[in-house]
């Protein structure tokens, strides 16, 4: 996981990591390998907890030689909620 272009954490498939950041937006990015998704631009409010969801893009192979920098997938999670 890297946040701002600087690694901030690592995730296995199914686990999830908190990584705290400031308030204002961030741009994310996961990277397995050679595969990794577009940069995802994240805003935060200070004091907000974001949650955000990452899925391999499911494809032929040519795909994924081809477009490697497209393979993996993020979204903000529906359960994202409002910190304290």
């Amino acid at each position: 996981m890297f946040v701002d272009g600087m690694r901030a954490g690592s995730v296995r498939n199914g686990s999830s990591v908190d990584i705290e950041v400031t308030g204002g937006v961030h741009a994310m990015q996961l990277r397995m390998g050679w595969l990794r998704s577009p940069n995802f631009q994240v805003l935060v409010e200070q004091g907000d907890t974001v949650t955000v969801t990452a899925w391999m893009k499911v494809g032929s192979l040519v795909d994924i030689l081809l477009t490697p920098g497209n393979v993996i997938q993020m979204r903000l999670a529906p359960s994202t909620q409002s910190g304290p």
